[in-house]
């Protein structure tokens, strides 16, 4: 059996959500057997800003991303792993690292948007040091994502120490 673990990182921008969730699936589509790949999605996002609207609902982004998945799941080896309050990259992160267990897995991927690849690489580096991860990467993007993601970048090694104090006090 072929264990893969998916890391969706979520939006609260339900284009680029909805997009990064359409080239998980692609990707999957692509790689699964259905009778040696077992798929589990860890699915990442909070609730920001009022959360993402699924119907007239507003809901995290891992419960969006769950239900959007689980329309494609039909035959299909996955799980779902739901982290429902990570509200930043570092906080998706922090929630992969102390799931641990990742030793199991064949193939680890990341997916995100590839204006966010660079940012979320670097705190992927920082969190979870030797990974070997693999990158899926939607190319959605808003007209002024690569501006905003060249003020965040800055950021990251505080972002990252401001994540583990929030997710510290959280426990």
């Amino acid at each position: 059996m072929n264990y893969l673990l998916f890391i969706l990182l979520g939006s609260h921008v339900t284009e680029l959500l909805n997009g990064r969730v359409k080239a998980a699936l692609d990707f999957a589509a692509n790689i699964t057997d259905q009778n040696n790949t077992h798929i589990d999605w860890f699915l990442s996002g909070g609730v920001k800003y009022g959360g993402v609207k699924y119907g007239n609902a507003g809901v995290s982004e891992a419960e969006k991303m769950a239900y959007l998945i689980g329309n494609e799941n039909v035959g299909y080896n996955w799980s779902f792993i739901l982290d429902k309050s990570a509200t930043n990259t570092a906080e998706n992160l922090i929630a992969v690292s102390e799931m641990g267990g990742l030793d199991k897995y064949s193939g680890v991927y990341v997916i995100t948007s590839e204006f966010h690849f660079n940012r979320a690489k670097m705190i992927t580096d920082l969190l979870l040091e030797d990974n070997r991860f693999g990158w899926i990467l939607s190319d959605i993007a808003l007209a002024d994502s690569y501006y905003w993601e060249s003020v965040h970048i800055k950021n990251v090694r505080s972002d990252v120490a401001k994540a583990k104090q929030r997710m510290l006090h959280q426990m």
